[in-house]
């Protein structure tokens, strides 16, 4: 990035021109912002409930905790998305929440909450201090964008998973997509959705048994504050959130050309994070993969309209705040193809923006590709980003758990093929004395005399050899 393009905290960093929210607003804004917060939502609401239940949480406190998130989320989202007129997208550390499903069990619940405003502290400082935006400005833009297309692959590819299991409901959708997006490209994900529900309807694959309309109520906590939380708990989430959170978040939005500095963004999930801890927020931070729906073409032809997808997801967010579990109880009623297509469509521009300005520098191409995948055989793997980020938190279960079923399904293999292969070498050996087909009488003769002659020389050889003269 060159200085003349670095991004500053002045109101100069503000898109120009007029601002009217209302008429920058449209259809694909608001159903990009729905399926961003939706996608959010189905993909790691489990780990909360999981983590709560392990701790042995009431049910008010583990709606309370959802009602944190989502409120400190919505602020987040709806503040600095219209601040900056930049979609900016908040949600909470998914891998925090799984790390809290075997850390938040061997501490009290109050002890935790302290470790949550420790980690609160912590993000506060690296943006008010400004060391991550200085550290996010010597990131080369392809490097941001291959990284980009490396985390957003994995979840692309999800759509030909859920085709092994739900074929007809996935090719619905998908031609669906194929089909408006030739007519109709704003409505390309919209039509999806729709046809997508009413596609599981007819197939009996909703399931509304479990819903109910119930209000979320806050229930605070008195902090307390030790030690051993603090080390186990409150610096885990910090490290986590910024190298497997903020980190991919702001590569989307450098991916897609905003230049919105990251010291405020930081600064502000912090703080947003410390107010909410008492009531049971473990954190929240820029979003990467929802942030992806929002920044694409699928939002809003206009990249300087794109914005208010961030802002519906954030209304959208704050509905889900107010009805806690009713909400985790409805998009429980949608099988997980549905969700799982809609997001891999929503997220084929943003992946396929990611690859080319990934490859625009030539210098930097040779990098990218690192960054994006690696060449395997005669296949190049551009979910490979996702496997190395597997270390830090930001995914690569399920490829490690791939490599370790191929590397499996290869040793059985070759197992099954030694006896088979020690067979046919048995088979295909000749015996010593064994004759060959072609050898005829004249030719073995030959061979005997030759082998009688050399009989006859080895010993003289032999003498002289071993008196120093040559043979």
């Amino acid at each position: 990035m060159s200085p003349s393009s670095s991004p500053n905290l002045s109101p100069a960093a503000t898109p120009p021109g007029r601002f009217n929210p209302f008429a920058d607003t449209s259809l694909s804004a608001l159903v990009a912002g729905f399926v961003a917060m939706m996608t959010g939502y189905t993909s790691s609401l489990v780990l909360i409930f999981q983590a709560g239940q392990a701790a042995h949480l009431t049910d008010a406190q583990i709606s309370s905790w959802i009602w944190a998130l989502s409120i400190g989320m919505a602020v987040g989202t709806i503040g600095l998305s219209l601040r900056f007129r930049t979609p900016i997208v908040i949600a909470w550390s998914t891998p925090g929440a799984a790390l809290l499903v075997s850390s938040l069990p061997h501490v009290a619940y109050a002890q935790a909450i302290g470790a949550f405003i420790v980690c609160a502290i912590l993000l506060t400082l690296a943006g008010l201090t400004g060391w991550f935006d200085t550290l996010m400005k010597k990131i080369p833009a392809g490097i941001a964008s291959a990284l980009l297309a490396g985390i957003l692959f994995e979840i692309g590819i999800e759509i030909f998973r859920a085709a092994q299991f739900q074929t007809a409901l996935v090719l619905t959708m998908f031609f669906t997509y194929l089909i408006v997006k030739r007519l109709v490209p704003r409505y390309a994900i919209m039509s999806t959705l729709i046809v997508g529900t009413v596609a599981a309807g007819v197939l009996g694959l909703l399931d509304f048994s479990r819903f109910h309309v119930a209000l979320a109520h806050p229930v605070f906590t008195m902090p307390a504050f030790s030690m051993a939380a603090g080390i186990s708990i409150g610096i885990p989430l910090f490290v986590v959130a910024m190298a497997s959170q903020n980190v991919p978040g702001i590569a989307v939005l450098r991916a897609d050309g905003y230049t919105t500095p990251s010291a405020p963004l930081i600064s502000t999930t912090g703080i947003v994070s410390l107010l909410l801890a008492p009531f049971g927020s473990h954190g929240i931070n820029l979003a990467a993969i929802t942030a992806a729906i929002c920044t694409g073409p699928e939002a809003h032809e206009n990249r300087d309209k794109r914005y208010m997808a961030a802002v519906w997801c954030g209304v959208f967010y704050l509905i889900a705040g107010i009805f806690g579990a009713a909400i985790a109880a409805l998009f429980a009623a949608f099988p997980k193809a549905l969700v799982v297509s809609v997001a891999a469509l929503a997220l084929f521009g943003s992946i396929m923006s990611g690859l080319t300005n990934a490859m625009q520098e030539v210098k930097q191409r040779e990098a990218a590709r690192s960054g994006a995948g690696h060449v395997h055989g005669d296949r190049v793997r551009p979910h490979a980003a996702v496997d190395r980020l597997g270390v830090l938190g930001a995914g690569g279960g399920r490829a490690d758990a791939a490599r370790a079923e191929r590397a499996a399904r290869l040793t059985a293999f070759q197992t099954a093929r030694r006896p088979m292969r020690a067979a046919e070498s048995t088979r295909n050996r000749r015996p010593v004395n064994a004759r060959s087909p072609d050898e005829s009488g004249p030719t073995r003769r030959r061979k005997k005399s030759a082998l009688k002659i050399e009989v006859k020389r080895s010993p003289a050889a032999s003498v002289n050899t071993a008196s120093g003269d040559p043979p």
